[in-house]
């Protein structure tokens, strides 16, 4: 038969035998793989190691509580406050407003309730929620700076949000970040530090005994609350990897800090994390659940997801549309619409509120009419200037002679134990030009003990990435469980567990780029994710900058206090080494070093800045809301998150969402108290 001749249907069905001949192959080869991880017979714990990993990675379906489940009851109640998101700043507005008897507020969160799983609320299993029914599961457009790459971007889908799936450290951000805030984003004294300083104070409760009991720790807690619900503590001093990173530090002429939290950032010390009695401190378990039997005007509703805003127009030119409901899309598939007669507010992430924004009518008026959106507000600002804060991890092995050393002190460790805050000379030359004095822009944690059942979640991320739906898409769900059980049959491996026992990693994160991204709607569908690009490295001094930091790093690898704590890598090093010898990353040039960083660079998930405040009389392509954060042109129409940061903080952000939440709230309450005289 002459190949022109060939029948297309017979050339489809042979590669399909072929295919499926190559897959029982490998299927053979990973089950003999199997057997050959598992542990000699008789040996103590397989079955119970292998029972708490199958635990680790999915919450199982009965620890879904069903106490907030909203029902179509709720579109016959109006309330005063609808406050759209239960994460970090929305729980902290919602038990200001409702603070005050005569304020009815609904608590809106689109994921379901599950705080007491042990995923959740045990810190040592920080990852578990990642990709999972509790996460909003999205992932980035290619990033043209990291080789093409899409990074997955975690986001909290549960009643807490995003601080019930995060690293859990307490990070407020230099001070010199809200005094730019202030004067150079045109927000007013009101947002800077000395003004914004007693919003963090109302959040956390801090003594001498939270910052290890140290002399030094009086004089830090003039600065720190003393009544808030969030306790912010040291949670493992003392580990010997950690003293010695602390100690390589001072060689190098960075002093040891014992609260960056308090006068100054720069430093290294002790990580401080919101946990409380070993759980995890959620912003719903700290702020909503100990008032919640206590106040009936405060109505909190789960598993409603918000299609969009509906608005009316005014007779007002200033604010010409009025927010009036919350369309809601309940668990039993009815629409409603929930009405908030003086205010609506946004909390809904960097993420979500554009989104939200959109969906309504209010961003670009050529990207909403590119998906069929009548456009109510043309505000190019919405979804635009997103950031976030790239990580670069470099992994190092212990030697086998110091694994007792640390291994006696690691076990109630959650692996993050130690912080360094630096500034790099990028940010020296920024400063120079501008003229003013910005906070610490690196920041790196020492990760010195990490739970073994971390691999399952990792590696199932790198399937996943392979094969996109592998979990969710129903004819995959079963090579899915398959490629789970393969993962955790290889953990009792004592060869597996002594790698673990020696890993530690150093995760440096750049708190100060000037890339800007988007977010961008996908389709008029609200159901369908929205297109995020977090623009990593976007800008060249920003690549330039975590240079520098990988390079402050191997020095603090090579001092003398650390040294005989790195032996060798875990494995090879992508763009400098095909071994695992140390002393390659350690002779490595600067363009290796840009090259190790575009194949490895990831994101802390510290999106912000979508919905920028700014001044009154600031452009509309650069802001959307005004120092007071109301929305531009909307009357009622309020935002509280981490989108109306005018750039990011310089650090971890889940204290800075917190304390706008808790700012969210005195702007709120003051106007109130003057309307009223």
């Amino acid at each position: 038969i002459q190949p022109m001749q060939l029948n297309k249907r017979a050339i489809h069905l042979g590669a399909r035998v072929f295919f499926l001949v190559f897959l029982v192959k490998v299927v053979i080869a990973l089950l003999r793989w199997r057997r050959s991880c598992k542990k000699p017979k008789g040996h103590p714990g397989t079955a119970k190691l292998r029972a708490h990993l199958a635990d680790f990675h999915r919450i199982k379906p009965g620890e879904f509580e069903q106490r907030f489940i909203a029902t179509p009851a709720l579109a016959q109640r109006k309330f005063d406050f609808v406050i759209v998101g239960a994460g970090s700043a929305g729980c902290v507005l919602a038990r200001r407003l409702s603070e005050n008897p005569d304020f009815s507020v609904l608590l809106i969160e689109a994921g379901g309730e599950a705080q007491n799983s042990p995923a959740l609320s045990q810190p040592q299993q920080f990852v578990a929620g990642w990709r999972s029914e509790v996460d909003w599961c999205y992932r980035s457009t290619p990033q043209p700076q990291l080789h093409g790459r899409q990074i997955d971007l975690e986001r909290g889908k549960t009643l807490g949000g995003s601080s019930a799936i995060n690293y859990l450290m307490w990070v407020r951000g230099g001070r010199e970040d809200f005094d730019r805030w202030a004067t150079e984003c045109g927000c007013g004294d009101e947002w800077s530090f000395e003004n914004v300083k007693q919003n963090f104070c109302n959040l956390e409760t801090v003594t001498r005994a939270n910052l290890g009991g140290s002399a030094e720790g009086d004089q830090q807690c003039e600065l720190r609350g003393t009544d808030g619900p969030i306790i912010p503590h040291i949670v493992h001093p003392n580990l010997p990897e950690a003293e010695a990173f602390i100690s390589a530090h001072e060689q190098l002429n960075i002093p040891r800090n014992f609260d960056y939290n308090g006068p100054t950032q720069f430093g290294v010390g002790y990580t401080q994390l919101s946990s409380h009695c070993g759980r995890r401190s959620d912003a719903f378990t700290a702020f909503i659940e100990p008032v919640l039997a206590s106040r009936p005007n405060l109505t909190v509703v789960s598993e409603a997801f918000v299609r969009r805003l509906r608005m009316e127009k005014t007779s007002n030119p200033d604010r010409p549309f009025r927010a009036v409901a919350v369309e809601l899309e309940i668990s039993t598939g009815d629409v409603i619409a929930v009405y908030g007669d003086r205010e609506i507010i946004l909390s809904a992430g960097a993420i979500n509120t554009p989104q939200i924004l959109m969906l309504s009518g209010i961003g670009d008026r050529r990207h909403l009419e590119s998906h069929s959106i009548p456009t109510l507000l043309d505000i190019p600002a919405v979804g635009n200037h997103l950031q976030d804060h790239p990580v670069i991890v470099i992994s190092a092995l212990v030697p086998e002679s110091k694994i007792e050393e640390v291994k006696a002190k690691r076990a109630d460790s959650s692996g993050l134990s130690t912080v360094a805050f630096v500034k790099s000379p990028v940010q020296d030359s920024r400063d120079e030009i501008r003229g003013s004095t910005s906070a610490c822009d690196l920041e790196w944690i020492l990760l010195s003990r990490l739970p073994p059942a971390l691999v399952t979640k990792f590696a199932l991320f790198e399937f996943e990435r392979k094969i996109p739906g592998l979990r969710t898409n129903p004819w995959l769900s079963p090579v899915f469980r398959f490629l789970s059980d393969l993962v955790e049959g290889s953990i009792p491996k004592p060869d597996t567990q002594k790698l673990f026992e020696r890993f530690i990693a150093i995760g440096a994160a750049y708190n100060g780029p000037l890339s800007r991204g988007s977010v961008r709607l996908a389709s008029n569908d609200p159901h369908e994710q929205p297109l995020i690009d977090v623009a990593l490295l976007r800008e060249p001094s920003d690549l330039e900058a975590c240079v520098w930091a990988v390079k402050k790093i191997r020095e603090v690898l090579r001092s003398s206090a650390f040294t005989h704590y790195a032996a060798e890598l875990p494995g090879p090093m992508a763009g400098i080494s095909k071994s695992k010898s140390i002393q390659d990353f350690y002779n490595a040039n600067d363009d290796q070093l840009r090259e190790f960083i575009k194949q490895n660079a990831g994101t802390t998930w510290h999106y912000s800045c979508t919905a920028r405040m700014g001044a009154p009389d600031a452009p509309p392509t650069e802001t959307v809301c005004d120092p007071n954060l109301r929305v531009r042109q909307v009357e009622n129409l309020r935002i509280a998150d981490c989108s109306i940061m005018p750039f990011v903080v310089s650090g971890n952000t889940n204290a800075a969402a917190m304390m706008i939440g808790d700012k969210c709230a005195d702007l709120i309450l003051k106007e109130f108290r003057n309307a009223k005289k």
